[in-house]
């Protein structure tokens, strides 16, 4: 709708602007474009992109399993290296001053071709997975590499022809009374598993992770609840064998029972850098100088105390 402005009594050889206002009127969201979902593979990037009208210009809340997707606030919702736990049912709703509205449901479901990697390959990529969402220990990390590596390699030589005489056990040998490609996969399975899940169990993403660690080995259709350590099968040699790498690394000097501490009494020997200050003032340029910051964010994303 338009306004005409009357104007009277001008001046003669005076210049003079008559404006017109142009009134939008108000409206609430309405969608015009709704989110699509579908089949993925583990490790694609998944994009839902939804669009919708109003005046004035809404914000998106974006939903997933009817719980807000937390700083989720943009038309389109990206979600990169999809995981297992990434499967699920999203929704977005759009809100400005005059209303809101919800668009339809889009369903998210994940895939894994087990043959396209083989066993030790997956369960690395899930260990990576973890890392990515937990606190940034290199030295850490590195030990969970290693054992979950020599874990997977006791398991599969257990199960190789002639096992034990062309390789040494790192931390347990077993002895199966038979062999097969998939008691093998079943024994290497268990193994990674139950040490995964017990160093991870306090990991800040350990929700995402334990997730994904059962979801493989529902996936390969192995019970991660089958905890045996007693007999011949598959699974008890898998957890025996995890259960000597969780006890050699309660006694490694790590301090792992103490969330790996340091004991040491190492001091160090250069104050703390302010590296919002110019400068830099070391006593030792020799040695290690710690920074010091007033706010500080891992890589990932974790904030952490000073």
């Amino acid at each position: 709708s338009g306004a005409v402005q009357t104007v009277t009594d001008l001046a003669a050889n005076s210049v003079h602007t008559i404006t017109e206002t142009t009134t939008v009127a108000l409206s609430a969201p309405q969608f015009t474009q709704q989110p699509v979902g579908g089949s993925f593979a583990k490790g694609e990037t998944v994009t839902l992109v939804a669009e919708a009208t109003a005046n004035p210009a809404p914000v998106y809340l974006w939903f997933k399993n009817g719980e807000p997707i937390s700083g989720a606030t943009r038309s389109t919702l990206r979600l990169e290296n999809v995981h297992p736990f990434d499967a699920a049912a999203y929704s977005v709703t759009a809100v400005n001053p005059e209303g809101s509205a919800t668009s339809s449901s889009a369903t998210i479901t994940v895939t894994l071709d087990p043959a396209a990697h083989s066993v030790a390959r997956w369960w690395n990529e899930f260990l990576l997975d973890a890392i990515r969402t937990d606190f940034a220990d290199p030295t850490v990390h590195s030990r969970n590499l290693y054992h979950i590596s020599a874990a997977m390699w006791d398991a599969y030589w257990a199960y190789e022809p002639g096992g034990w005489t062309q390789a040494s056990a790192l931390f347990h040998q077993a002895t199966p009374a038979s062999l097969s490609d998939a008691a093998q996969a079943e024994a290497i399975s268990h193994a990674a598993y139950t040490v995964l899940a017990a160093r991870y169990a306090e990991s800040p993403g350990k929700e995402r992770s334990q997730f994904g660690f059962r979801w493989l080995m529902q996936r390969y259709g192995f019970n991660p609840d089958n905890t045996a350590t007693v007999g011949d099968t598959p699974a008890a040699i898998g957890n025996r064998i995890a259960a000597a790498v969780l006890a050699a690394g309660l006694v490694d000097g790590s301090n792992e029972a103490n969330n790996y501490a340091d004991t040491s009494g190492y001091v160090a020997r250069n104050n703390p850098l302010r590296i919002d200050f110019p400068g830099t003032v070391m006593a030792e340029p020799n040695f290690w100088q710690p920074l010091a910051f007033d706010v500080l964010i891992t890589q990932n994303g974790i904030p952490l105390e000073e």
